[in-house]
């Protein structure tokens, strides 16, 4: 993989962290709401946002770590799956906390089922750039 696509992505998913964190800080406050009440419009619309908003981040997280593995006995998980797994549990723990938010243990799947099915994807990408030279063709 060339230095530009590495640093290109590691920029992009920099980028991406800092408004996820900031969309989650205004909600956090009780202010941000407006940005993400129309997810509820749509029926299901909620948990889609979480999958896919959290699948973009453990995908950006994977390939940016190039698929690094951390291995559990003969289990290999991936590096990044694992911290965006980490961070989401902790950030929808978290809304425990907060009156004016709710924990959702379904918005927990939809997230670890984002972190999952992102992953496997990374995991292809990151694999098909090392054997054909970096090139998507």
């Amino acid at each position: 993989m060339g230095t530009a696509i590495k640093g290109g992505m590691k920029r992009l998913t920099v980028v991406y962290v800092l408004i996820l964190g900031a969309i989650i800080l205004l909600v956090n406050w009780g202010v941000g709401q407006p940005l993400v009440a129309w997810a509820d419009v749509v029926p299901g619309g909620d948990k889609t946002v979480h999958f896919l908003l959290v699948g973009l981040l453990s995908f950006m997280v994977n390939v940016t770590l190039r698929a690094r593995r951390v291995h559990l006995g003969s289990l290999a998980l991936l590096e990044g799956s694992l911290l965006v797994g980490a961070a989401v549990t902790l950030e929808e723990l978290s809304q425990l906390l907060l009156r004016w938010r709710d924990f959702s243990l379904l918005d927990l799947m939809a997230n670890y089922l984002g972190v999952f099915v992102a992953g496997r994807l990374a995991l292809l990408v990151v694999h098909y750039r090392q054997t054909h030279g970096g090139k998507l063709q």
